[in-house]
């Protein structure tokens, strides 16, 4: 039986890199599991100096690892480069896994999407309306891929410019297992972004969008999700408006002839192709999605100015019938059901 949702024994990462003016660290991988206790392993495969990290947690417990202090060889190095940064998690029993920026004034969350972020064929989500504000080293958007096995072929078709790479030009990387490759756009702009880029591959990969220093009401956030690959896209979403100044969503086709309704106190229609995004601003509380062909769906939100992002997942993605979730600092806290 195929695991569900994010639970589950195996999950591979790549990490962006986050400018150090608005905050990259601490960085922290947390764990929740279940109704069994776990023996919880964390490696760089590609990476030999790294010596492997293993905790026992005890059933229905959280716990994490700091990387902090590994930043350097956790964070993606630069762009249009091969690196061993990929991680990967093993555990015992199923649990719950996550990638957290936790800076004071930085905070995002990366859920690890176990066997539902592997595959060999992506679209990527992004946003099409905050610019990237001014940070050092100045900060842009990028598409991750960390490979899970050798001799992985990689084919990127970027939809802008990135480094190393033209618009709707495909090229190719060759990456081993626990290598990771960054794709990042040149110019920071909205007008210009990534969203609809394809990326992939002959063997299974796990891809990372990241949006850096997104500029919002005098605020700089870093935006980001691990995505699934294209067989987990759906045609039937809801989303709550949660409390950013802000919020949109941006509804990804991944074919030609993508019908889109979203309904509310009222119904918008539109109809888009393969690659294309179309955005909805919210501003009710709940918000239905319905299309007719499988599709990407990415929220933009937050806190007053300060942003995140998730893909959404499809309703009928046949999730687990409980969750569990912890709070790691004393920030605001709300749950939406």
């Amino acid at each position: 039986m195929r695991p569900k949702a994010q639970v589950d024994t195996v999950f591979w990462f790549a990490a962006p890199n986050v400018a150090t003016s608005i905050g990259d660290n601490p960085i922290y991988l947390r764990f929740l599991t279940y109704d069994s206790p776990a023996t919880i392993t964390l490696s760089q495969p590609a990476n030999g100096s790294f010596i492997p990290i293993t905790l026992n947690v005890p059933a229905h417990q959280v716990d994490s690892i700091d990387l902090s202090t590994f930043i350097a060889n956790i964070e993606s190095p630069a762009a249009n480069v091969v690196a061993d940064n990929g991680l990967k998690v093993t555990s015992t029993t199923p649990i719950n896994a996550f990638y957290e920026i936790r800076a004071p004034q930085n905070k995002e969350i990366f859920s690890l999407k176990g066997s539902k972020g592997l595959g060999t064929n992506f679209y990527t989500p992004f946003q099409k309306f905050f610019n990237s504000g001014a940070t050092t080293p100045a900060s842009f958007s990028s598409i991750e891929i960390v490979a899970t096995e050798d001799n992985t072929t990689v084919l990127i078709t970027p939809r802008a410019n990135v480094v190393g790479g033209t618009a709707n030009v495909s090229f190719s990387k060759v990456l081993n297992q626990g290598q990771t490759y960054s794709a990042r756009d040149i110019d920071g702009l909205a007008s210009t972004s990534l969203a609809g880029s394809i990326v992939s591959a002959n063997k299974p990969i796990a891809v990372t969008v990241h949006e850096g220093g997104l500029s919002n009401a005098g605020c700089l956030s870093t935006l980001g999700d691990q995505i699934t690959s294209s067989e987990f896209a759906g045609t039937d979403f809801i989303i709550r408006r949660a409390t950013a100044t802000n919020e949109r969503v941006y509804i990804l086709a991944t074919q030609n002839g993508t019908n889109i309704s979203v309904s509310n106190s009222t119904t918008t229609t539109s109809l888009i192709n393969w690659s294309e995004t179309f955005q909805y601003v919210l501003t009710e509380d709940v918000n239905y999605i319905k299309t007719n062909k499988p599709v990407y769906v990415l929220h933009v939100s937050g806190n007053g100015c300060n942003l995140s992002l998730a893909q959404v997942p499809n309703v009928f993605c046949a999730g687990t019938y409980n969750t569990a979730f912890t709070r790691s600092s004393s920030d605001s806290l709300g749950v939406i059901l």
